[in-house]
């Protein structure tokens, strides 16, 4: 799989290419060059946030220019609807850039998150966003897995050595299965709001 992803999504592709499965298809792109799949992909992020009360959290209107998008991954099930996806952010020239100062903002743990994002940052870092899963499609954990697994083939293709990504609890395990892992080293955020725990992820390339 890592081969086939390698090159999708560049600035100059002039089609979407991706993964077909029996169940369903993954694609790559970018928001410029395909801006109505990157909308649908929006709406359904939209939508998935809205059901657990947690919309504010997708930050939409300042997402939805693409400008702080440097690709996205959705799947598609066999009717061509885009059940789920994930958006990936420019490499880091600063710990600043990321959102989760965001996240973090008042909380003790912050300065944690600052150290840990400084101490790989030699290596390269993205972060990845907006993820989410259609839980009503019947292929809802298949989606999941996938998108897991993008970790490998997102860091190979951004030429970073890490990957990170803040989740709640109630997906943290969906991560996990992929290969990301809980920095224990950051103590969890009450974001968006007091109802959720959420905390840092990496994913580790060396």
């Amino acid at each position: 799989m890592n081969a086939a992803l390698r090159t999708i999504a560049t600035r100059h592709d002039s089609a979407i290419r991706g993964m077909v499965t029996p169940n369903y298809t993954l694609r790559a792109a970018t928001p410029a060059m395909h801006p109505a799949l990157w909308r649908e992909y929006l709406r359904g992020a939209e939508n998935a946030y809205t059901r657990y009360g947690c919309a504010a959290a997708l930050d939409y209107e300042r997402v939805v220019g693409g400008e702080e998008t440097v690709m996205f991954f959705v799947v598609l099930d066999n009717s061509q609807q885009v059940v789920g996806g994930l958006r990936v952010q420019p490499r880091f020239a600063a710990a600043a850039q990321t959102h989760a100062l965001e996240e973090w903002a008042g909380q003790p743990g912050q300065v944690h998150l600052v150290n840990a994002i400084e101490e790989r940052m030699d290596g390269g870092i993205v972060e990845v966003k907006t993820a989410w899963t259609d839980e009503r499609s019947p292929i809802a954990k298949e989606v999941v897995g996938q998108l897991s697994r993008l970790g490998l083939p997102i860091m190979e293709m951004c030429g970073v050595d890490h990957m990170m990504a803040t989740a709640a609890d109630h997906v943290l395990k969906r991560w996990t299965s992929g290969g990301g892992r809980v920095d224990p080293s950051v103590p969890a955020t009450p974001f968006p709001d007091e109802r959720y725990r959420t905390q840092l992820m990496w994913w580790e390339r060396a």
